[in-house]
């Protein structure tokens, strides 16, 4: 192969990977400006599945709403950082309105 050619092929590899390198830089920064809600609701010290779960905030621009899973467990991933509503919806019980932070890292 010609040197030029070579040349060429170097560039193109540099590229890449520079490509790639980035790719994963922003990837990394993307997932470190969210947190996320989580955690278990129990009626007699026993998780409580399928529970209604909506935590609203300020910065979100809609409700995010899960359901407990069978051991009570829920998730509410993906929020932007501030303070949220989070609201659950135990059956034979009032309504449950708390309010948590979200905070990075």
């Amino acid at each position: 192969m010609p040197a030029s050619a070579r040349e060429v092929a170097g560039v193109r590899f540099c590229r890449c990977i520079l490509g790639a390198c980035l790719l994963l830089a922003s990837a990394g920064s993307l997932a470190q400006q969210t947190g996320r809600i989580e955690g278990t609701v129990e009626r007699d010290g026993v998780g409580v599945a399928n529970i209604g779960v909506v935590a609203a905030g300020a910065s979100m621009p809609s409700p995010r709403r899960a359901r407990t899973d069978a051991t009570g467990r829920f998730t509410l991933p993906d929020l932007v950082p501030g303070r949220y509503r989070v609201a659950l919806a135990v059956p034979g019980q009032k309504r449950r309105v708390l309010d948590a932070d979200v905070l990075l890292g």
